[in-house]
């Protein structure tokens, strides 16, 4: 079982590269963050999302925008 408090703490600390099950059934690797130091800032209007305790939201590094990701489909994660 993935401790969630450790996710998120590696992810505002460093990129992570997330390997998890998506939804349609490929595994899917991921660069991400959740470091503030390298997220953009966000846009004046940019729209409200709904925190989801079973969904991880985070910075994808490589395309430079929000992705998801549910913590119990998480296979592996290699802090960089």
């Amino acid at each position: 079982m993935i401790n969630r408090e450790l996710v998120e703490k590696a992810l505002r600390l460093h990129t992570v590269t997330v390997k998890f099950l998506k939804v349609g059934g490929d595994i899917r690797a991921m660069k991400c963050t959740l470091n503030p130091a390298i997220i953009p800032t966000p846009k004046k209007n940019a729209r409200t999302i709904t925190k989801n305790p079973d969904i991880c939201r985070v910075w994808d590094i490589e395309a430079s925008a929000w992705r998801s990701f549910h913590y119990d489909a998480i296979y592996s994660m290699d802090v960089q």
